[in-house]
């Protein structure tokens, strides 16, 4: 009986292999970046906590609650997917939405001025789409209204905001009643 032993070098060539291949695996499947093109016509939970989008979160922020559902046909028809996040993070409110706006911006987002009023636990919030079907939210939070609203988060210190990223299914597109993605 021969025994052999493996170097920290090969362990480490060896996982680095095992990376590079999940990496591919996923750009294959068309699953690293939900881009406009890849859309599908009802889209799922899985297709949505997919994309990149979903967690998109500022660096060195920490999640404290999170919430995903596919497409779905509620009481005022398709409802669409979406993927939600509340964050803790140490940026001020202006250093947040300008690295939003800068990094979805650069990805081809295009940010609406909603003009819409702030309601909930929200206190600012910017808003984009993408090829009209996707859009991204960031709103910077009142933590002191989070428990009001069923965020069960406990907020230590810091800035307490939100993203979510929404795929609405393709106009005309129709699932069975009850029936979740």
């Amino acid at each position: 009986m021969t025994r052999s032993t493996v170097t920290s070098s090969q362990i480490l060539r060896i996982l680095a292999c095992l990376a590079l291949l999940a990496s591919l695996s996923l750009l294959s499947s068309g699953c690293a970046s939900a881009t406009a093109e890849t859309v599908p016509p009802v889209p799922s939970q899985v297709f949505v906590i997919s994309s990149r989008f979903s967690h998109l979160y500022h660096p060195g922020s920490k999640a404290l609650y999170w919430i995903a559902s596919g497409t779905s046909l509620g009481p005022h028809g398709m409802q669409p997917a979406y993927a939600s996040t509340v964050l803790e993070c140490k940026a001020t409110w202006r250093q947040l939405l300008s690295w939003y706006r800068k990094t979805l911006l650069t990805d081809g987002w295009q940010w609406i001025p909603t003009g819409r009023k702030v309601n909930g636990a929200q206190v600012l919030a910017d808003h984009y789409i993408r090829q009209r079907r996707e859009m991204f939210e960031v709103a910077v939070d009142n933590p002191n209204l989070l428990a009001k609203y069923g965020y069960p988060v406990h907020v230590r210190s810091g800035l307490v905001y939100e993203v979510s990223f929404v795929v609405n299914p393709q106009h005309g597109v129709t699932i069975q009643q009850g029936h979740h993605l």
